[in-house]
């Protein structure tokens, strides 16, 4: 296992120029935006996505008056979208239960699933759905949520729309001791019978302790990451079929580890973002070096979950910023290869979000930010980014008092729409120029949130928010368009002709 010191740059400077890992100006003020609903209130961004339109969800919760979950809706310029909630915001509670929400997705009509965890003082795994005019849909559930009460306590921490619009949320519950705990429901909140037992499996290993910290679907299994004491800490992969039963074909009778280090301190070593990549599957997270301080852990697998040895001669790098604590939220494997991540760091004096290029190897993409980094961003940690063709959107919290904070940079180092047409993407389409029947196809195993064609003026002129492998272009008049594939929070771009 190799192991790299990188030595985050601190700078208070702002980047001017159109350069990769600057700030776009047009975005909010300066490229940032900063939410707060009250001085007296602590506001907290967990998760964001992007939809269709370019408009932008985040969700996470407020203490405005007690602790509720947070919707809040924004224009592609930043500003807040006043058509949503209450003037771009929407508080949504859940009775008089307390609730905190780490994720959303939306279905295929484009109403809001969130996910999370609700309760008066025990707090057990919650998915609501929300209209997209912000309101809670009673629809869905019971009024509009469905609780799964288990052990003394649960969680979720990951969650996915089918194409179907059903349902999967990944997380924990804690019985004697932790297992983890996959979730199905039907798209109207009923349990999937057809899943586990009763829509439910619960995943231990020999009385072990386990958490489920981020999941991704491959293809219809589902691949998740996380911690096992074994006895120690060790990094956690394993992979489930459509039923909930596990997927033995996958690493050794379904599981992988991966454990970055043998010391007394190897309390702390889990994956806790994942992505699949050109039928690699990278998984990053945290691992204590020390009682004081976190190194990254990154590994990469091969899509049968067996160590990738090509990578970091062993499958498994250490990565040193020479910062207290580092704890990584989001990983992006991007078109040229590079790796993205997301997340937080600390020292004895400060806390401050970051974002990170790595070249394939682990050294930094010093044509990124500073030196590969930035770290000037005024945030206390980024929870979640979307990366589009040309630019990245990071979603995270100011310092105190927390606000909900966003800002967006530009990705100028990617590949332009006409060189990546065919190198290194997540889908291809066929044929183009076409004449009437496309045909797009998944070289990575990624599943289609929605697809959208534009006119050379911009002009939308075909939308469909569902995961689909062919569509008809006959009625579109000769010419050249745009096509816009969303997935798992990635939007790729084709130049499409018609003939």
């Amino acid at each position: 296992m190799k192991k790299i010191i990188l030595f985050l740059i601190f700078s208070n400077s702002i980047i001017y120029s159109q350069t990769d890992g600057s700030l776009d100006t047009s975005f909010g003020t300066n490229g940032k935006v900063v939410t707060d609903l009250s001085s007296s209130s602590t506001d907290f961004a967990q998760d964001g996505i992007q939809l269709p339109d370019n408009k932008i969800l985040v969700t996470g919760y407020t203490t405005l008056n007690g602790t509720d979950n947070l919707l809040l809706k924004y224009l592609p310029n930043g500003e807040l979208d006043l058509s949503f909630g209450s003037s771009g915001i929407s508080i949504i509670k859940f009775g008089s239960n307390k609730s905190q929400v780490r994720k959303i997705a939306t279905q295929s009509d484009g109403k809001i699933i969130i996910a999370g965890r609700s309760g008066p003082s025990i707090a057990y795994a919650t998915i609501a759905r929300v209209n997209s005019d912000g309101t809670l849909d009673t629809t869905f559930g019971t009024n509009g949520i469905t609780t799964k009460i288990s052990g003394s306590e649960s969680d979720i921490q990951s969650l996915h729309v089918l194409p179907d619009n059903k349902i999967i949320v990944v997380g924990y519950v804690l019985n004697n001791n932790a297992d983890i705990q996959v979730i199905k429901l039907n798209a109207d909140g009923s349990f999937d019978t057809n899943f586990g037992t009763n829509g439910v499996a619960v995943i231990n290993f020999d009385s072990l302790s386990q958490r489920a910290f981020c999941s991704v679907m491959n293809g219809d299994k589902i691949l998740i990451g996380g911690v096992v004491n074994n006895p120690n800490e060790s990094s956690l992969l394993l992979q489930l079929n459509s039923n909930g039963s596990i997927d033995t074909t996958f690493g050794i009778n379904g599981y992988s580890y991966a454990q970055f280090g043998a010391n007394p301190y190897d309390y702390y070593d889990r994956f806790l973002s994942i992505k699949i990549f050109q039928n690699k599957i990278y998984a990053i997270g945290s691992r204590a070096k020390d009682s004081f301080n976190y190194n990254i852990n990154l590994a990469r697998f091969t899509i049968d979950g067996l160590l990738d040895t090509s990578f970091s001669d062993d499958g498994k790098l250490l990565i040193d910023t020479n910062s207290e604590k580092d704890f990584v939220q989001d990983l992006n494997i991007l078109y040229d290869n590079s790796i993205f991540l997301a997340g937080g760091s600390s020292t004895s004096s400060s806390t401050y979000g970051f974002l990170m290029k790595l070249n394939q190897d682990g050294s930094y993409k010093t044509n990124f930010g500073v030196n590969g980094v930035i770290t000037n961003m005024n945030f206390s940690g980024v929870q979640k980014v979307i990366v589009n063709e040309t630019n990245i959107i990071a979603i995270g919290n100011t310092n105190s008092p927390s606000n909900v904070a966003l800002a967006k940079y530009n990705n100028s180092n990617l590949l332009s729409i006409q060189e990546n047409q065919f190198k290194n993407k997540n889908f291809s389409i066929y044929p183009n120029p076409v004449e009437d029947k496309l045909n797009i196809i998944s070289l990575s195993r990624h599943q289609i949130d929605a697809v959208e064609i534009l006119d050379v003026l911009g002009k939308k002129v075909f939308k469909q928010n569902q995961n689909i492998n062919q569509l008809n272009t006959a009625s579109f008049p000769k010419g050249i368009y745009l096509l816009k594939i969303y997935s798992d929070g990635l939007i790729e771009d084709f130049k499409l002709i018609k003939y």
